[in-house]
């Protein structure tokens, strides 16, 4: 699951904003979540290569 869809689905249940496409908050997000995004994406390299059964480059 992407970033976007995550943070979508939190403040959907909130009921505070408009988070269809085309709107300035959900530009915003989209924003927010394309930075969040790469740091996800290296949160989840690290944990792989921390056990030697899942490691593919460092961790070997």
């Amino acid at each position: 699951m992407d970033v976007l869809t995550m943070l979508r689905e939190k403040l959907d249940g909130c009921g505070l904003y408009d988070l269809q496409q085309g709107t300035v908050v959900y530009a915003e997000l989209a924003a927010y979540a394309a930075g969040l995004q790469m740091i996800y994406d290296q949160l989840e390299e690290l944990e792989r290569e921390l056990f030697i059964t899942t490691a593919e480059d460092r961790g070997l």
